[in-house]
């Protein structure tokens, strides 16, 4: 249930990996405040666990290859094992908070109430990132790590636009993928609205946000397709 997922969220995992003294050492950060107050604007925030780690790691490499990209990288870990890895790979660079979330750390079938389920942690994580970002007036870029980006996105102008949101179209739906949020009330309302649309029975966050975009009042404009 919803009430569930927030009481995961407000428990923390405080043990992280411990690492030796000559390891390159990313920020942990034991909240979601802490880690969008550290990261600089605009930030390209990341859900993982382990059944993403593949993409996620993929994904690193894909970053590399636009280094300024890499520093306005902030990840939200569900568990211990996700956190280790994207640690190796990130090296100095980049945020990460660990969620007190281990049973979502698998991989769940698309659909599925387990996977719903995981969708709203995650989409209640991203209420609350948006949340801290207006109070400080920073720009967060919801990015998902299966697709291959193509250029330094810190260059492209949609992640600048003064709309509250900006929506890639796939050709058929307008895909969750890859949202930029500016700091704005409208923008964090428009997520809040897609959260209370999303039903482990019915409508998933993808289909809510077909349904509600647009209609709370959220000004918005379409991503570049060649952006990916």
């Amino acid at each position: 249930s919803v009430q569930k997922q927030s009481k995961t969220l407000h428990r923390m995992s405080h043990t992280f990996p411990v690492m030796a003294a000559n390891e390159p050492k990313p920020l942990f950060f034991d909240s979601i405040d802490d880690l969008v107050g550290a990261i600089p604007s605009p930030i390209f925030l990341v859900f993982g666990n382990t059944g993403y780690l593949p993409m996620l790691k993929s994904f690193i490499c894909n970053m590399r290859i636009f280094p300024p990209m890499v520093k306005h990288l902030a990840f939200m870990a569900t568990d211990q094992e996700t956190a280790q890895q994207l640690r190796r790979f990130l090296g100095a660079d980049g945020g990460i908070y660990v969620m007190h979330a281990d049973h979502y750390k698998g991989d769940h079938s698309f659909g599925s109430k387990m996977y719903k389920d995981m969708m709203t942690l995650r989409g209640m994580a991203l209420i609350k990132a948006l949340e801290r970002a207006v109070a400080l007036q920073k720009t967060i870029v919801w990015i998902e790590a299966d697709m291959e980006y193509t250029q330094n996105l810190l260059e492209v102008k949609e992640l600048y636009h003064d709309t509250d949101v900006s929506v890639f179209w796939d050709g058929l739906v307008w895909c969750g993928c890859f949202i930029r949020f500016s700091p704005t009330q409208h923008a964090v309302q428009f997520y809040r609205n897609v959260m209370a649309r999303t039903d482990p029975n019915g409508l998933n966050d993808q289909e809510a946000l077909n349904a509600v975009l647009g209609q709370g009042g959220e000004s918005y404009t379409k991503l570049d397709p060649c952006l990916f």
